[in-house]
């Protein structure tokens, strides 16, 4: 009995010490990792912001069309309210004539910036600094919009979506000129815009200004349908022939792609300030990185240790460096990332029906990197990834908008010379269009006919099934619509606002 009393002590002996060896094995791991994670600081060796306006910064004035845009914005009076662009019965609204009457300096010099090749905006211009006073910016936004340092994430775009303004300014002055039948001023804000999308693309190639890029364009070739069928009779076929020369330069295959530089600027920075950096590639996150990426989360999601009451936020605080022990390491975050890219990048290359089935972001992700949303491991790439699927809609739609528009010219200038519409698409080629347009739902013909004695020209629409040109409820939803067909011509009524 003695013995296996002796034996028990022993056993228990043995266990305390090997649970005491175990928390303190867990307790210098824990210390390992926190050291890694709290003392370790990422090291920034490149100033993405910086190298991207190194493209800009030489160039002559003359060559720099923001320089006009920015004068066109101070010259502004009469700002621009929210009103609706239509009003009631489904006219062009009076407040956004009276606008255009008000601003043609700002008309004449965004005309003016159409003839720049370049738009040639940069961060550290100092000729900002007015403009930027009279938007009101304070010291602090004010530094960091004139400064390239920062995260690029954090870089402020206020003068791209100001570019939205001046395009609304350009159509009010189209449908201004067109009520009295000053032709010519149509022709000139036209082709105004499409230089603006251009423009506006050209800026950084962020996602954001290709996207406000596409929006420009859409809008001009809409309006460009619209003003076609209230005034049919406004332009000849010199000038139809010249918004058909302006609308094929303006977004031709490779440019419509888009080639995420500004994204994968975007997220080689923020890996560089989440990560630490080994001298090889490598590297693990930190804590002074992960701060830096609250600026992706939500409010609500943003140092939830804060929030919560005292045990819960010490747990959660000592959970940290566990946590972010599982994330993947600098070299593989960035190999996923550029092989994600690569692969948005080829897709967007391709029409929508080439593409098949539409991917959204999480199966783009999950596909291309091989990696599942509830892996820890790539957490942070799911949280950083941009939109791609949206992306892809707008590149979708604008090439659908393109097809739609040189078709309209087309048919107008069809009419003009005989004096009646085409019976099929096929009348028009080759002599006004190279091939009848595709519909980007199927690749095949867009559908087209005589109503009443009128064309009706349409997309069958994101179900890829012809439903005779009925629309959806919607209908400017376009491909992305399960239901019903995206009709083209003629012009839908204005959306109601």
């Amino acid at each position: 009995k003695r013995r296996n009393r002796s034996w028990q002590r022993q056993l228990v002996g043995y266990a305390g010490r090997a649970v005491q060896l175990s928390l303190a094995a867990a307790l210098l791991a824990w210390v390992y990792l926190a050291v890694r994670y709290f003392g370790v600081h990422p090291r920034i060796t490149h100033n993405y912001l910086a190298e991207m306006d190194a493209d800009y910064v030489g160039l002559s004035e003359d060559q720099r069309a923001w320089p006009l845009y920015r004068e066109a914005l101070m010259d502004l009076h009469l700002q621009r309210e929210t009103w609706p662009m239509w009003s009631t019965d489904g006219a062009f609204n009076h407040e956004y004539r009276t606008w255009a009457a008000e601003n043609q300096r700002a008309v004449a010099l965004c005309r003016k910036a159409a003839a720049r090749p370049q738009m040639g905006f940069f961060y550290q211009d100092r000729g900002n600094v007015d403009w930027l006073t009279q938007m009101s910016f304070d010291q602090d936004l004010a530094t960091r919009f004139l400064s390239p340092e920062g995260p690029t994430v954090a870089a402020l775009l206020p003068h791209i979506q100001e570019m939205r303004t001046l395009g609304h300014l350009l159509l009010a002055d189209a449908w201004t000129a067109a009520e009295r039948s000053d032709a010519a001023a149509v022709v000139a804000d036209i082709d105004a815009m499409l230089a603006m999308s251009d423009h506006v693309r050209d800026t950084h190639s962020f996602l954001v200004t290709q996207l406000v890029s596409l929006a420009l364009f859409n809008l001009a070739a809409e309006h460009t349908e619209r003003l076609l069928e209230a005034y049919p009779a406004l332009l000849d076929d010199e000038q139809l022939a010249t918004l058909d020369d302006r609308f094929r330069a303006a977004l031709d295959d490779g440019q419509i792609a888009p080639d995420f530089l500004g994204e994968r600027a975007v997220i080689a920075d923020t890996l560089q300030r989440v990560y630490s950096d080994d001298g090889k590639g490598g590297g693990h996150v930190t804590r002074q990185g992960w701060k830096t990426l609250e600026i992706w989360m939500p409010r609500g999601q943003r140092d939830l240790w804060k929030q919560s009451s005292l045990p819960a936020a010490t747990l959660a605080w000592l959970a940290e460096p566990l946590d972010a022990s599982r994330y993947a390491d600098r070299r593989e975050m960035t190999e996923a990332v550029a092989k994600l890219f690569d692969e948005a990048a080829e897709l967007s290359k391709l029409s929508r029906w080439q593409r098949g089935e539409s991917l959204n972001d999480a199966t783009l992700l999950a596909e291309t990197v091989d990696c599942n949303p509830s892996d820890p491991r790539w957490r942070l790439l799911w949280l950083i990834a941009p939109p791609f699927e949206s992306m892809l809609n707008a590149v979708d739609q604008a090439k659908q908008q393109r097809e739609a528009v040189l078709t309209v010219i087309a048919l107008q200038r069809y009419r003009l010379e005989h004096g009646e519409w085409p019976a099929a698409l096929a009348d028009l080629v080759p002599d006004l269009l190279p091939a009848e347009p595709v519909d980007q739902a199927t690749g095949e013909p867009l559908q087209y006919g005589l109503v009443d004695g009128l064309p009706l020209l349409y997309s069958v629409g994101g179900n890829g099934t012809d439903d005779g040109g009925i629309g959806a409820e919607a209908n400017r939803s376009g491909l992305t619509d399960p239901d019903g067909d995206w009709v083209l011509w003629p012009p839908p009524p204005p959306p109601a606002e």
